[in-house]
């Protein structure tokens, strides 16, 4: 058991993930789940810093209700088990997510010729980013969320439609 319990304590979390831009500039359709989208407005941003004249043809935005925000945690922080403090940080969350979606309409509403903005009301187990589904070369990031554990440094993996295959 010793050994065990020094192999857990060595594992560590050490990165945020982060979207690359690129992704967004070789695809024409996007679909993004997530709890705030607090830093895709600046994904965007970067984006169109390299190409200013680049549009879409479909951006979908889905964000967790409000409903639904309190059972995930937030990042940045300890916890210290009290009602005040998870109650403030559930406000925290809604009000980063009310600011990330008025960004991005603010940025986004002459980008895409279909630009939708989604609640996921009922549940939500997984977040994610699909680029180009339509099509080979289409590329599709999930990441499960983990009861009590920040959304940002859940697992993730990747999938991309080769070019040379047909999907699976």
């Amino acid at each position: 058991r010793k050994s065990f319990r020094k192999s857990t304590a060595a594992l560590q979390l050490k990165a945020k993930k982060s979207l690359p831009h690129q992704l967004l500039l070789s695809h024409d359709t996007a679909a993004f789940v997530g709890l705030t989208h607090d830093s895709l407005a600046s994904v965007f941003r970067k984006a169109l810093s390299e190409e200013p004249r680049r549009k879409w043809e479909s951006i979908y935005i889905f964000y967790v209700s409000d409903s639904l925000v309190g059972h995930f945690k937030p990042w940045g922080g300890e916890n210290n088990g009290t009602d005040h403090e998870e109650k403030d940080r559930s406000e925290d969350l809604r009000h980063k997510k009310q600011e990330s979606l008025n960004e991005l309409n603010t940025l986004l509403f002459d980008r895409a010729e279909d630009l939708c903005f989604y609640e996921i009301t009922h549940h939500c187990s997984f977040f994610g980013s699909w680029f180009g589904w339509r099509a080979p070369g289409g590329y599709i990031h999930v990441s499960p969320s983990i009861w009590g554990v920040d959304v940002k440094l859940c697992p993730h993996y990747g999938f991309k439609w080769e070019v040379e295959h047909d999907p699976s």
